[in-house]
């Protein structure tokens, strides 16, 4: 028999968060988008969103135990440190560099994604090959981020005759590119595309080629491993709820189940819930109010919506993704 875990010991932010009753929760705001947008009412809806919201259910079973707020890219760092948000969730992209240089952690991948390039109309290249060989262009970065670094190694290295231009803010290079300030912009893909889709920067294109493949992770301070432990075993309970078909429609339902996996996933058997400070029922509840993670996705960027993403290695291991999720045990 496996023995049971021990249960953990809180960290200071998560003991903080605890005591407060709620958390605080950065994202990138994606103005007329399910990414992360607001409603008419001025709530935070969306993808992003719906995560801030997962971890406020696993923590309170209350999904509006969290304030979300606003956060660039460049303020990513500058707001963890200075407490204005206890965890990120956005286009956070791995790097052990940022690890390192800025004492920050990465919990669980939650999106898979690549960098890519958005040209506009004057710009006849259409691949990266033909890019190289065209110019002088400009193209526009976002300043202090993993791409802006493989674009500067690009130019260093291709021969290209670019010339980056630095810019703060996701309406920063939109607001470049509409002013021709930009030929080109370097960017996340799934932004740059739902732009593309949308036609609200006129006839731009994206290049097909991806620079670099990116995977997003929610992130937070690495002091406190407590509070890392919970959002990873929140991201991966939404992985494995899709995997094993726990859906907010059925989770009622599957606690009958006779399956191991998904009733330690429910609380039923185990006692995941007290190792990562947490209900036996965290998973249960958080499931019913927010769904799985293919819920939160078809939901809001799926086929069903304007968007209408494909959900590509956005799927669980078992059905066809790259999203794995350890067996809670």
């Amino acid at each position: 028999m496996l023995a049971a875990p021990e249960p953990a010991a809180a960290g200071p932010t998560l003991d903080r968060i605890k005591q407060q009753g709620n958390f605080r929760c950065g994202t990138i705001r994606q103005a007329g988008t399910a990414v992360a947008d607001l409603d008419p009412n001025g709530r935070w809806r969306g993808f992003f969103p719906d995560f801030c919201r997962a971890v406020a259910t696993a923590l309170t079973g209350n999904p509006d135990a969290v304030e979300i707020v606003q956060i660039s890219g460049a303020e990513r760092f500058r707001s963890l440190r200075s407490g204005d948000a206890d965890l990120l969730v956005m286009n956070a992209t791995l790097s052990l560099s940022d690890e390192a240089a800025h004492g920050v952690s990465y919990p669980a991948i939650y999106y898979y994604d690549s960098l890519a390039i958005m040209r506009g109309r004057n710009v006849r290249a259409t691949t990266l090959r033909e890019l190289a060989q065209a110019g002088p262009l400009r193209i526009c970065t976002l300043s202090n981020t993993a791409g802006a670094r493989t674009i500067d190694l690009l130019v260093a290295t291709s021969h290209a005759n670019l010339t980056t231009v630095p810019v703060q803010t996701h309406d920063g290079y939109l607001t470049a590119f509409r002013a021709q300030q930009c030929d080109l912009v370097a960017h996340h893909r799934l932004f740059l595309g739902l732009h593309v889709q949308r036609k609200d920067l006129g006839d731009a294109a994206l290049l097909p080629d991806s620079l670099q493949s990116n995977a997003f992770s929610p992130m937070a301070l690495d002091e406190d491993q407590a509070w890392l432990r919970l959002v990873r075993g929140v991201v991966q309970a939404l992985i494995l709820g899709e995997a094993l078909d726990v859906s907010s429609a059925n989770v009622q339902e599957m606690r009958g189940s006779a399956d191991l996996q998904v009733r330690r996933l429910l609380g039923i058997e185990g006692a995941i819930g007290a190792a990562i400070g947490l209900p036996a029922d965290w998973a249960a509840r958080m499931i019913a109010a927010v769904g799985h993670y293919g819920e939160i996705f078809e939901r809001n960027l799926g086929a069903g919506t304007p968007l209408r993403l494909e959900r590509g290695p956005n799927r669980p291991w078992n059905k066809g993704g790259l999203l794995y999720a350890a067996p809670l045990q």
